[in-house]
């Protein structure tokens, strides 16, 4: 027992120490982004990083001494912290009991309820303590069942801790910090799609039937079914991205006129909008038949897709460990995100926020979870974009929403079937015809978020410069 304690009390300040260094690279990198300085400015912040590089490199029993300081005093900090977010959560769910005893009296009724009388900042408050509660778990169960895996945990997952245990960026400047999240995650974004077109197009001209026979002989048919998948998938971007080209010379005249307005977008480069969008894959999206296991998971979006949504979704660092997870496992994870933009979704709608009294930098957080806008995007774009967003994926599918049964067949569904269906993605309705009709909303959402992600990147606010100086 007493070299379990040990192992715990190691690891955990292991844990502290790795997640100062990462934090502190980070920093380091995100110093380049900020703007240029003076040289007297330069001059005076190289010889306060010497001094400060002097002071910490006098003793080292004094950084020691100080690490274990900082160590005590934050772990002190972030258990305050999450004994505070939890008592907030308590008084958060309180009001929205409340709530419920006084619209909702009978308690079936509650299965269905709509509002839950809370507002977007509490709702977003009580999503990020979730997942805070999910990793003091995964920390819990390591510490005590795989004390020897924790370190490598930290190495491959650098954000397996709570968020009120992570380090501070150490910037003041709240405002100049987010811009600067804002751009890099621009950024991200943009190298994402560049690589996903890349990799499509490699795959689509790679057509394993003109090949030599492998000298394997097993997954042939497969492959030429990943093939097609890819060749489909190329000519659908290929409309998509090239449906409103212009010549240069429009190219050359709506760039004049956008250098007298820096707040207006880059409509030339405009691709099809969300309606063309979800019209072009109606088919898919909008089914007679119930949706097989595998497109209720993605499995049938190509893999370049998937890997280029993983990467735009937003998180704090990167790790080697993502150039070696197996496909399954980064489809899963954009499926849970899928999951928590839908429950989101729905709460928007079901509360009827009003979008624009939003904050910005709240505004700005839902709208990259779907991909939507840049950083200089004004809030009026952001709310347009967004509420064409919850139109397409939320309003017109809960229109056409089945709540009775037509009681004319029995391929109907039952209501657990719609509530399990509901929960994997899959919406059951009923046109005026009495017809089933299924709504797959997690390909609906990739589509519009794939849509939205070219768009801003072909945005010429766009953070990422260099890749569009070619075009």
């Amino acid at each position: 027992m007493i070299k379990t304690k040990g192992n715990v009390f190691t690891y955990l300040a292991l844990i502290l120490f790795m997640r100062s260094t990462s934090v502190s690279s980070l920093n380091g990198g995100k110093e380049f982004l900020v703007a240029s300085v003076s040289e007297k400015e330069a001059s005076s912040l190289m010889t306060e990083e010497t001094k400060c590089d002097q002071k910490k490199n006098k003793n080292v029993f004094v950084q020691v001494g100080n690490y274990v300081r900082d160590s005590v005093v934050r772990f002190k900090d972030g258990t305050i912290e999450l004994y505070t977010n939890h008592q907030k959560c308590n008084d958060i769910r309180s009001k929205q009991k409340a709530f419920q005893e006084l619209h909702y009296p009978n308690t079936k009724q509650r299965s269905n309820m709509k509002k839950r009388g809370i507002t977007y900042e509490e709702f977003d408050f009580l999503e990020k303590q979730k997942l805070d509660r999910n990793k003091v778990g995964n920390m819990i169960f390591l510490m005590f069942f795989a004390p020897n895996v924790l370190p490598y945990a930290i190495m491959g997952f650098p954000d397996i801790l709570p968020s009120p245990f992570c380090i501070p960026s150490g910037n003041n400047d709240i405002q100049n910090s987010q811009e600067i999240r804002w751009e890099s995650m621009s950024r991200t974004r943009a190298h994402a799609c560049i690589r996903t077109l890349i990799d499509i197009e490699k795959l689509s001209n790679n057509d394993p039937r003109d090949s030599t026979p492998s000298l394997i002989p097993f997954g042939r048919k497969r492959a030429i079914k990943t093939f097609e998948n890819m060749k489909f998938a190329s000519l659908l971007i290929t409309s998509f991205l090239g449906s409103k080209q212009k010549t240069m010379t429009e190219k050359h005249e709506r760039s004049e006129k956008n250098k007298n307005n820096n707040h207006s977008s880059n409509h030339s480069n405009s691709i099809l909008n969300e309606e063309q969008s979800i019209n072009a894959l109606k088919s898919k999206i909008y089914t007679f038949d119930e949706p097989s296991k595998d497109k209720r998971q993605l499995v049938n979006v190509p893999k370049p897709i998937i890997k280029g949504i993983s990467s735009t979704m937003p998180r704090k660092t990167s790790s080697f460990v993502e150039n070696f997870t197996p496909h399954f496992l980064t489809r899963n994870q954009v499926l849970q995100h899928i999951r928590k933009i839908s429950e989101a979704d729905e709460f928007l709608m079901n509360e009827d926020i009003n979008l624009s009294i939003l904050p910005r930098e709240l505004l700005m957080e839902i709208c990259y979870d779907r991909c939507i806008g840049t950083p200089a995007s004004s809030k009026e774009e952001l709310c347009t974009a967004l509420s064409n967003w919850l139109e397409f994926a939320v309003v017109q599918p809960s229109a056409k929403s089945c709540i009775q049964y037509p009681g004319n067949g029995s391929s109907f569904p039952t209501l657990k079937q719609m509530q399990r269906l509901k929960k994997e993605g899959v919406l059951v309705l009923q046109d005026e015809e009495e017809q089933i009709e299924y709504f797959n909303a997690n390909f609906a959402r990739v589509v519009l978020m794939c849509r939205n992600a070219a768009e801003s990147v072909r945005d010429n606010r766009c953070s990422s410069i260099l890749p569009r100086l070619l075009f």
